[in-house]
């Protein structure tokens, strides 16, 4: 049937999409990477009070200056060079929005709104097949690189919903030849890999590459805290983009609190992550309709099974939800985010009253 009205003259690509829509909320929720565990209360009260002690009548700061002060002491960069966004979806949209046109290339599979949002924004989404165990190949990449010069690569470092740490070595090796491409090494979860894996230098290092970062694997996914941190010339282009007074007062000065009065329980947070994923990994491995669990540095695993669409449905019938894919290298996988305790426990015993076929 032809389009009629103003449907007719938007973007083509859209024809081929679809809008999100979340899975039901089930009991047991181990399907969006989120973090189980609220903060203290004293925290949160400190959150709460610093949110709405502003006259709400009034607009935020144009540039979000206390979160973004707050943050770059947190990430010990210089606040001029942070780009501010509603998570990382936004500036996402704010780097399609500064190129709008030409190839956003990435390694495939990885993070879906690289590519849904390249097609709203006017450019060609540009995957590059991993390997079988989900590591880069450097000559496919730089055959692309090289052959197709797309505007912008994203590398999602550890990489969704994969969980590989994509090696260093290779990453700077694309970025020294592609020096036109403005290469995004996107570290939503790298805080469950070390900090001190961070790839934060390389913004520092390179006139042609950027790092994104967010708050929402780390305990505050409600709040919508996303940034870019990138060389100084390329923020402030960036920052053209950029909505005015994008982020509200309650979100500023909560997550600025967040950021000045919760260090230590952040970092309580993600020691204990580490532990939750070996556990996680142990149930999962324990199962027998598991054959692999392929290796992650982040809060959640990816697990293959051989009966992975009826076990995904005798999953939901235990009020237990995780992530399956329809993209044909992630044939037979289910991304499962680490939970907590209970969470857990329900997948264990999900899995160990699974029916025989």
């Amino acid at each position: 049937m032809t389009k009629r009205g103003p449907t007719a003259r938007m973007r083509p690509a859209l024809a081929g999409l679809s809008a999100y829509r979340p899975g039901k909320a089930l009991r047991f929720k181990l399907d969006a990477n989120e973090s189980p565990f609220p903060f203290s209360a004293p925290l949160l009260e400190a959150m709460q009070r610093a949110a709405f002690d502003s006259p709400l009548w009034r607009y935020p700061d144009a540039r979000a200056t206390p979160l973004r002060n707050a943050l770059a002491e947190h990430l010990k960069v210089d606040g001029e060079r942070l780009l501010m966004g509603a998570g990382s979806d936004e500036v996402i949209s704010i780097l399609m929005g500064a190129f709008g046109e030409g190839k956003a290339l990435y390694p495939d599979p990885s993070f879906s709104m690289y590519a849904v949002s390249s097609k709203t924004h006017g450019l060609a989404p540009l995957p590059v097949a991993t390997n079988a165990d989900f590591t880069l190949d450097p000559e496919r990449l730089e055959r692309a690189l090289v052959a197709e010069r797309p505007v912008l690569a994203f590398y999602a470092r550890p990489n969704n919903p994969t969980g590989a740490v994509f090696e260093e070595s290779i990453l700077r090796e694309m970025i020294e030849k592609s020096s036109e491409t403005l290469h995004i090494i996107d570290e939503a979860y790298a805080p469950f890999f070390s900090r001190a894996q961070s790839l934060q230098h390389f913004a520092d290092e390179y006139s042609n590459v950027a790092v994104m970062g967010t708050l929402s694997k780390i305990g505050m996914a409600a709040l919508r805290v996303g940034w870019l941190y990138a060389p100084k010339a390329v923020a402030e282009e960036l920052d053209k983009v950029r909505q005015p007074f994008n982020l509200s007062v309650p979100v500023i000065e909560s997550a600025a609190t967040f950021l000045r009065e919760g260090q230590s329980e952040l970092e309580r947070f993600l020691n204990e992550a580490q532990a939750d994923r070996d556990e996680l990994a142990s149930i999962l491995a324990g199962s027998a309709h598991i054959d692999e669990v392929a290796p992650s540095e982040a809060n959640f695993l990816l697990a293959h099974a051989p009966d992975c669409e009826r076990l995904h449905a005798h999953l939901l019938s235990h009020e237990v939800s995780v992530r399956v894919f329809r993209h044909p290298a992630l044939a037979g996988w289910m991304r499962i985010s680490l939970g907590n305790a209970q969470s857990r426990n329900a997948l264990r015993d999900a899995l160990g009253v699974f029916p025989a076929p």
